[in-house]
């Protein structure tokens, strides 16, 4: 069958052969067909391209593709040649160029190098208007042509828009939009004749012992080279940098300022500082900070500037609403943020006029303390353009720190209490007025070994300013003398931290002596502080989770060398009748406890001092007698913007790891009534 087969096939193929060629002419002919159409549009592709350049016009074919593309056949992908002038692809493009603007005073123009490459260059400016703390809006100031100045006349800030063509590639437009910062023409007040001015540096979060570990050079300047005083007993008054600001720039607490259930609440009065006070007597003022500029939360909540010049409607229009990690850290356009700071402060002392200066470079030491002697050699430079350009001639220049570092490892350590509660203070008096007044550089010398604090940096200012009269001293009820005293005229060796206005919680001067564990009190006191704090968040607590004792890491104990226990110097004598935690006098010395505890969740380390009345059998506290001395991060990011006075006692119900602590029994102390009455004030 196979061999029959075999020989048929032959004869099949002879008669139908011009069948089968007529078949596979068929199949084979579309493919043929498709792709000689292919490739005339390929080469028409390439005709068209050059002709749509000229016309500026791209059309799309059925697939979707530009015919700005070439196709190169070869084996395997096709890759396909761009390019990358293609008419329709050129887009807005942008090219931001590190510094665009430069002021000058009051006026903004463009740099002239950028010029050289960009041409038909159009730029709108928009005035930043400062509305509070967390909010501002933008006004039309002016649209101008190449390098033509803007003047600004309503704000220090602006917001610029700046588009232009490239020269090197003539179909990219550059596109540049930011915001800067300069001086706005103001009309100063009448002067007074007052001879000099006032120029303050801060630095957050930087003790004495620190300054001098980390910034080496510009402390031996200071010393040796600008022959600065240091004072030694330089020691805080309150919490954190409101705490110390507050006394140095208003000569009052904010719990002298506020009703203690406000704080933290209430807006702050900007007229409360002395900015504005001095505007009055022809005063050019200006407070610059970098707090809130990138990453750090702010801490004023002012309703209106509290100085001439104020840096806050720059920041909050740089950051835009972003998140505040969403910037570049440290950085502002190609400069440090310390040296922003520094910049602005020195193009304010060249401006006409009195002026009274403010500066908080808080970016360098808020999250990261090893970051503190990066800054030395700029600081160092600027305080050497000051002695070359003779602004101390006329000029009281303070290099100071609002306090030590509060959250870092050190802090646990007893010098690292200490430092947190001495902070570097130095001051130069301006040179006219050491030869016009000896006797005021003799006195400042002789203080630098004795307390002192920011109520007498506040008063010594008014002293140098010649405006003293305007503002009567404080007298702390029950001493002979002021809270704030003037060192420029003799302070007693023998002041105590009462005299001064200091808690014993913040007060470095006492002995304070080790609680034995068995003792009734070093198990009862820290129990009494865990549920003071508890009691902070009670407002809270559908938000705020409840912390228990963990454990107790030592208790201290003092008993009072003077009368600064004398309740006046504590608590407004209306919070004691509220309370009715007080009646009459102390006519005993008072013991004083204070103890350092862990709470969970969060674990939160706290540091609280007590005061305990003998006389009176009970114990008292306050919130100002409290410390939170490790970082809490975002744990109580649920009432930060509402609530920021509790931000230290509050962990979210939201919390990481919260629902895992929740749950966990939170035992309530027990309390013996007939040895402890306890007030919470």
């Amino acid at each position: 069958m196979f061999i029959r087969l075999s020989k048929m096939l032959p004869l099949i193929w002879r008669i139908r052969r011009p069948m089968l060629v007529v078949l596979l002419v068929m199949c084979i002919s579309p493919i043929i067909f498709f792709s000689i159409d292919q490739a005339k549009d390929v080469i028409k592709d390439e005709r068209d391209t050059g002709k749509l350049r000229e016309k500026g016009k791209v059309k799309e074919t059925m697939f979707g593709f530009k015919k700005g593309l070439k196709l190169t056949f070869k084996k395997g992908c096709k890759i396909p040649q761009v390019d990358p002038f293609s008419p329709g692809m050129i887009v807005q493009s942008v090219q931001l160029y590190i510094v665009l603007l430069i002021f000058q005073k009051s006026e903004c123009r463009l740099v002239k190098d950028v010029l050289k490459d960009v041409r038909d260059v159009t730029c709108d400016y928009s005035n930043i208007n400062y509305v509070n703390h967390r909010n501002y809006y933008y006004s039309y100031l002016k649209s101008v042509n190449g390098e033509e100045p803007v003047t600004l006349d309503q704000s220090d800030h602006v917001k610029v828009e700046c588009t232009g063509r490239d020269l090197r590639f003539p179909n990219v437009s550059v596109h540049w939009r930011g915001v800067k910062t300069g001086f706005r023409n103001i009309t100063l007040g009448p002067d007074d004749k007052h001879p000099y001015n006032v120029l303050i540096i801060c630095l957050e979060s930087v003790s004495h012992a620190g300054f001098i570990r980390n910034m080496k050079k510009s402390y031996k300047y200071i010393t040796e080279q600008m022959k600065a005083t240091i004072l030694n007993g330089y020691n805080i008054v309150g919490d954190g940098t409101t705490g110390s600001l507050y006394p140095l720039l208003a000569g009052k607490t904010e719990s002298d300022l506020k009703d203690p259930n406000d704080i933290g609440i209430l807006p702050d009065n900007p007229n409360d500082l002395i900015f504005n006070q001095l505007k009055v007597h022809g005063f050019r003022t200006a407070y610059f900070d970098d707090m809130g500029l990138v990453t750090t939360p702010y801490q004023f909540k002012f309703p209106s500037p509290p100085a001439d010049h104020y840096l806050r409607p720059y920041s909050l229009a740089r950051r835009n609403g972003k998140p505040q990690r969403s910037l570049s850290h440290h950085c502002i356009e190609s400069a440090p943020q310390y040296q922003m700071i520094l910049n602005l402060v020195k193009d304010c002392l060249e401006l006409d006029g009195k002026k009274v200066i403010f500066s908080l470079i808080d970016d360098l030491s808020y999250e990261n303390f090893t970051f503190v002697p990066s800054a030395d050699d700029s600081l160092l430079d600027f305080l050497k353009m000051m002695t070359a350009k003779k602004m101390l001639e006329d000029t009281m220049l303070i290099v100071m720190g609002d306090h030590g570092p509060r959250y870092t490892p050190t802090r646990s350590s007893h010098q690292g209490m200490l430092e947190e509660r001495l902070p570097f203070m130095s001051l130069m008096l301006p040179h006219k007025l050491v030869k016009a007044r000896p006797s005021a550089l003799k006195a400042l010398v002789g203080n630098k070994d004795v307390l002192t604090t920011p109520f007498d940096i506040y008063v010594t200012i008014l002293d140098v300013l010649g405006v003293e009269e305007d503002y009567p001293p404080i007298v702390v009820e029950g001493y002979d003398y002021p809270r704030g005293w003037n060192l420029l005229t003799p302070v007693s060796k023998k002041r105590s931290c009462g005299e001064a206005g200091i808690m014993p919680h913040w007060c470095t001067c006492g002995t304070w002596t080790n609680v034995s564990k068995t003792d009734p009190f070093y198990h009862q006191v820290p129990h009494n502080l865990a549920e003071f704090i508890n009691s902070m968040s009670d407002e809270e607590r559908s938000q705020c989770i409840p912390r228990y004792l963990k454990t107790t890491e030592w208790v201290v104990h003092q008993t009072a060398e003077d009368y600064q226990s004398k309740l006046y110097n504590y608590f407004q004598k209306k919070q004691l009748v509220v309370n009715q935690a007080y009646r009459g006098d102390v006519t005993s010395l008072d013991d004083y406890y204070q103890m350092r505890i862990v709470m969970d969740p969060g674990h939160a380390i706290y540091e609280g001092t007590m005061i305990y009345i003998p006389g009176k059998d009970f114990f008292m506290i306050t919130e100002r007698d409290v410390s939170r001395v490790n970082a809490y991060g975002d744990e109580s990011s649920c009432i930060s913007e509402t609530h920021p006075h509790l931000i230290k006692y509050c962990y979210c119900n939201n919390s990481a790891h919260s629902n895992n602590q929740i749950h966990k029994k939170i035992k309530k102390p027990k309390y013996s009534d007939d040895l402890f009455r306890f007030s919470f004030l």
